[in-house]
């Protein structure tokens, strides 16, 4: 049951397994600048039912946004998440990522901060009850 249900995430999230090897070139040609970030965004997730976008900090640093909206506290939620954080670690060949709860709000939050030499990446999952949604986001800022 728990590798049909990985299976399922991945097809959500990545759609076969030529797309995950796309995610992870675009997400690396992102990383180290051959790709801007502001450019194919949607091609660096490859995926169905992603909402994506680009922002500028105030710093300077472009990142690009995506997430995926899914029914309140789903399974497939959280095994998006899961499969998103371990492709993330997988193709930045990073081995931990720090945490981050440091909201003060019922809605529960989990963050996964991936470093690497060449930016940061961040993979989250947050259940947003006013609105009856589990939300999971992925966030690319790559070092200027």
């Amino acid at each position: 049951m728990k590798v049909r249900r990985i299976i399922f995430a991945m097809t959500v999230v990545f759609g076969t397994s030529a797309q995950a090897d796309l995610f992870c070139e675009n997400l690396n040609g992102i990383m180290n600048g051959s790709i801007h970030p502001s450019a194919g965004v949607t091609d660096v997730v490859s995926s169905q039912g992603a909402q994506c976008s680009t922002t500028l900090s105030m710093n300077g640093q472009t990142s690009s946004n995506c997430h995926w909206a899914y029914e309140f506290r789903a399974d497939d939620a959280t095994n998006a998440f899961e499969t998103l954080s371990d492709q993330v670690a997988e193709c930045l060949q990073v081995t931990d990522s720090q945490s981050d709860q440091g909201v003060s709000h019922p809605d529960t939050y989990d963050l996964r901060i991936f470093s690497s030499a060449r930016g940061e990446v961040g993979v989250s999952l947050k259940d947003k009850g006013a609105i009856q949604q589990t939300l999971v986001f992925l966030r690319i800022t790559p070092d200027p």
